[in-house]
């Protein structure tokens, strides 16, 4: 047995194997599903034995029948029926104590008009109306009607917080400050209510009052610290709570409500001359160490919407760490750092966690940022390269996706910068960085092409694509900076462009290959780009070159042609 022979046999091992893997992956997803319908079907078969056991004991009792429900078929059709008397208790109370309001603010008006209520009896009747209001309430409760009362205790938390503001804002009885306390307590003691009454919509409706107490207050001297700490202590507060009772819509509603009203502060103290950017850091700060505290300590309570509003406040910490007056660069570059440690801490229990590809991408966001600022153009292009090449290395190995993209698009950016940037010299900034971008590729895509080709053949294909498409670019942008003689530059080209086919087509006629790229794809790139280079050597250069280089341009493709054409004719 000789060499080759040897090496073919080894080839169709290697080829029988790949297939075999193939094979492997089909038959492992075709156990999965039936494992699964299996276990869907015996799920059936348990409920349906249930259901006629459960028929059997009431036919033996027939006494206890009356009782308790038939069956459990009926319960549960009876749940998910439409119930309007359930529906009634709901919403009639809540429709309805707005409408009772509205009778309050028209008998308001109709007595401000006749000249009854005065400015002291208006702020009476107020605080008469709240304090009724939460009677009522509190009885309704006792008395098994808890959405009625609710909603009354609502209605007088809100009654009580108008009064105040009518107090202060329009008749000036009461000032400032001690209004902005009276408030702070009333929607303390409406949370307090709530709390006691475990009813998680009332301590929304208290919340969300509570966020605009501050604009009830009507200052001749606004203090922005106050108001600040204030809506901080507010939301740290409310998360704290809601995350302690499981109230899952009041934790998003809070922090909903908490960014529109931030927002909306921020954005009217943008168009003043005071800046506030340090501030503002440090409130993001604090929110992103209680999302993140929260989040690790309960995985089970809200966890993928809780990931969105870490993954949020983050990218408003960057964006807000850029406009700092002083230490820009050393707060991204600690932030980068510490969400670098905390996915390696995350990667540690689990590589595939949705929290440590969050922050990844906040550290690969963070870090960008800082070369952004801090370098040139060129040296900037080559670390985003390197950046970004070495982000979608590490999401190869760790086979996660969401890493991969995040690397991905750091060096997409890298890409375009590079492929913008013209070459005017070959010992340059700009040759190095298109060397850089070809070897990170290279490396990248052989080094992972086995993970690749087992996870899905085509992708592996699509990027190989891509590869062999920045090469034939930077070939060219090489070869047309060769000398600054037009002609010379042209004989480059395609001479490069000749290598560059016959490297191709030498590519495609490896065996390994070819179980890759079953139709000879690479080999009718090579052939693609070998016309065009004739096309140009007879169409344009023939015209336009030298009579000199014309001839070492014939003799140059003419003998590398010859050499293509040789690699057709390998004995099988």
């Amino acid at each position: 047995m000789n060499s080759n022979e040897l090496k073919r046999k080894i080839l169709n091992i290697e080829r029988a194997i790949v297939t075999m893997n193939e094979t492997l992956s089909d038959l492992k997803k075709q156990h999965a599903i039936l494992v699964r319908q299996e276990a869907e079907d015996q799920a059936k078969i348990n409920e349906q034995l249930a259901i006629k056991q459960q028929q059997e004991e009431i036919i033996k009792r027939p006494e206890e029948s009356v009782e308790a429900p038939p069956i459990s078929i009926e319960k549960v059709h009876k749940d998910k029926s439409f119930d309007l008397l359930k529906l009634c208790q709901i919403w009639l109370p809540r429709i309805f104590i707005g409408i009772m309001l509205l009778g309050v603010v028209w008998l308001f008006k109709a007595g401000v008009d006749a000249g009854i209520l005065t400015p002291p009896l208006r702020l009476v009747f107020g605080a008469l109306l709240a304090g009724g209001l939460y009677w009522i309430g509190s009885r309704q409760i006792k008395a098994s009607r808890a959405p009625l009362g609710l909603v009354l205790l609502g209605g007088s938390i809100a009654a009580i917080v108008i009064t105040t503001f009518a107090a202060h804002y329009l008749y000036e009885y009461i000032p400032a400050p001690a209004a902005f306390i009276l408030n702070v307590l009333w929607i303390v003691a409406g949370i307090f209510i709530a709390h006691i009454h475990k009813s998680e919509y009332l301590a929304i409706f208290v919340a969300l009052g509570g966020f605009f107490v501050p604009f009830l207050v009507n200052s001749t001297t606004p203090n922005y610290y106050v108001f600040l700490g204030y809506e901080t202590l507010l939301t740290i507060s409310l998360l704290f709570y809601a995350a302690g009772k499981l109230y899952r819509i009041l934790y998003i509603a809070t922090y909903i409500v908490s960014q529109i009203v931030l927002f909306s502060f921020f954005t009217i103290v943008s168009f003043s001359v005071i800046s506030l950017q340090n501030e503002i850091c440090i409130i993001y700060a604090l929110l992103q160490i209680v999302l993140y505290y929260q989040l690790i300590r309960n995985r089970s309570f809200i966890y993928n919407q809780r990931l969105g509003m870490l993954a949020y406040n983050g990218v408003l910490l960057i964006f807000s760490c850029i406009n700092l007056d002083n230490g820009s660069t050393v707060a991204l570059l600690a932030a980068s750092i510490v969400y670098s440690v905390l996915t390696y801490v995350e990667l540690r229990k689990d590589k595939r966690s949705l929290l440590s590809s969050i922050s990844f991408g906040l550290a690969m966001f963070s870090m960008a940022i800082v070369i952004s600022k801090q370098f040139e153009q060129d040296i900037e292009t080559v670390l985003y390269l390197l950046q970004g090449g070495l982000a979608v290395y590490v999401g190869f190995m760790l086979k996660n996706y969401l890493k991969i993209i995040i690397g991905g698009f750091v060096y997409s950016f890298g890409v375009l910068l590079t492929l913008i940037t013209p070459i005017y010299d070959i010992l340059s900034m700009a040759f190095f960085t298109h060397l850089l971008l070809i070897a990170t590729f290279a490396i990248v895509l052989f080094t992972t092409a086995n993970t690749l080709i087992n996870k899905s053949k085509a992708g592996y294909q699509v990027f190989f694509y891509i590869f062999m498409l920045l090469l034939f670019v930077v070939l060219t942008k090489v070869g047309g900076a060769v000398t600054d003689d037009s002609d010379v530059n042209s004989l480059t080209i395609s001479f490069l462009w000749m290598l560059y086919a016959s490297a191709a087509i030498w590519y495609g006629r490896l065996q390994n290959t070819q179980t890759i790229f079953n139709r000879n794809e690479v080999i009718y790139i090579g052939l693609v780009v070998l016309f065009i280079t004739v096309g140009k050597l007879f169409f344009l250069d023939l015209g336009m070159v030298s009579m000199t280089i014309r001839a070492i341009l014939f003799l140059i493709i003419g003998s590398i042609g010859v050499g293509i054409s040789r690699m057709f004719f390998v004995r099988k």
